[in-house]
């Protein structure tokens, strides 16, 4: 077309006539000549109006539900995927950026958990849903409020790791079938057992939660919510550190329907990071610091002081800490973490890569100067 031509004359152009000027004037005015001109065929060219296909892609915000098991690559000229990472049917992805504004055939998406987590797939690989309409894309969904992506996975800005201290929580719940058990060496007696992971979105008032539309609202009951599809691996990591998981309170049914649907992995995965980070934050000297401080009042500095010496310098900037207001003893403990977790990050490199981008917790706990640790048989 014209416009083409025109283009490819003005690249070779300011080639033809810069001998000219070079040959007329110094080596100084030559070389202000040859930079003038350099610029004339990208103006010519905007001025000639240039195809679509030559702008670069655009970004995008909205979500992708699978349909089919496609191939996810890192690069889609050169269909390079490492991994072999196919899209899981049904599984629904954030969609960061389109491959070009008018009739785009490729979306980048976010695959949560894996290396490379930037991934180029088809458009007749699911359904498209985003908040601004694209040109030409016919059958994708172009209407989607902030209320909706806060109901999406893969939005998370940051997540906090909830851990109780079951003694102390039991004593409020004390109906919970959970909270029957009083034996002393359960491992509940000397650990932070886990709470929950959770995902969270700034941009989500009050909150980011239930991102399947499977289930989108908590029941009456908790174990009105439909199982999860869990392996006999994972439901044993559950059972030692998620007393709600054992005793058939359903807290894991809670958790993964509320919480772990927002995350963008499987059940299994999200309960095996979470379980794995309980584990560790327990190994790092906390269950040790608790257990010797067994039906004692604690300092609040003396714990955040653990903390730091656990994990590092100014750990306890990411802490939350929630006590019995009544009785003034420690029932949780939230960590704040980055928004990405890959599955083999341990817990220690998450939170230096949180305090190295200065979030800290908005909020560091209701619990007094002093608290109490319970012992299981208080």
């Amino acid at each position: 077309n014209l416009s083409g031509l025109a283009c490819r004359f003005a690249l070779f152009w300011p080639e033809m006539i810069f001998l000219k000027i070079y040959i007329n004037h110094t080596l100084k005015q030559g070389e202000q000549y040859m930079i003038q001109f350099q610029w004339f065929p990208f103006l010519l060219c905007l001025a000639m109006g240039l195809p679509s296909t030559v702008w670069a892609s655009v970004k995008v915000s909205g979500t992708l539900t699978a349909e089919q098991s496609c191939q996810a690559y890192v690069s889609k000229k050169k269909k390079t995927n490492p991994d072999n990472q196919l899209l899981k049917t049904g599984q629904i992805y954030s969609v960061i950026e389109a491959n070009r504004l008018n009739q785009p055939k490729w979306f980048r998406i976010r695959i949560e958990g894996i290396r490379q987590a930037k991934r180029w797939v088809h458009k007749n690989c699911g359904t498209l849903k985003y908040p601004h309409a694209l040109k030409g894309l016919k059958g994708a969904s172009q209407h989607v409020s902030q209320q909706q992506l806060c109901h999406t996975p893969g939005h998370q800005t940051t997540q906090v790791l909830a851990m109780s201290w079951q003694p102390a929580f039991c004593e409020t719940h004390r109906r919970q079938r959970e909270c029957q058990i009083t034996d002393t060496k359960a491992y509940q007696a000397t650990h932070f057992t886990l709470h929950g992971l959770w995902p969270n979105w700034q941009n989500c008032k009050p909150h980011y939660q239930f991102c399947d539309a499977q289930v989108t609202s908590r029941p009456q009951r908790r174990c009105q919510y439909p199982s999860v599809p869990l392996s006999k691996t994972v439901r044993h990591q559950l059972r030692i550190v998620m007393p709600g998981a054992i005793r058939g309170s359903c807290l894991q049914r809670h958790q993964w329907w509320k919480h772990g649907t927002c995350s963008g992995w499987e059940a299994d995965t999200y309960f095996t990071v979470s379980t794995r980070l309980t584990k560790e934050f327990n190994q790092a000297g906390m269950a040790a610091f608790m257990k010797a401080n067994l039906g004692k009042r604690v300092r609040k500095k003396t714990f955040l002081s653990q903390i730091d010496r656990s994990f590092g310098a100014n750990t306890k900037q990411l802490v939350k800490l929630s006590c019995n207001r009544r009785k003034g003893n420690l029932t949780e403990i939230q960590l704040l973490l980055p928004s990405k977790i890959a599955e083999s990050d341990s817990l220690a490199t998450l939170i230096q890569k949180q305090l190295h981008q200065k979030k800290s917790m908005n909020h560091s706990g209701n619990c007094p100067a002093y608290f109490r640790i319970v012992p299981i048989d208080d």
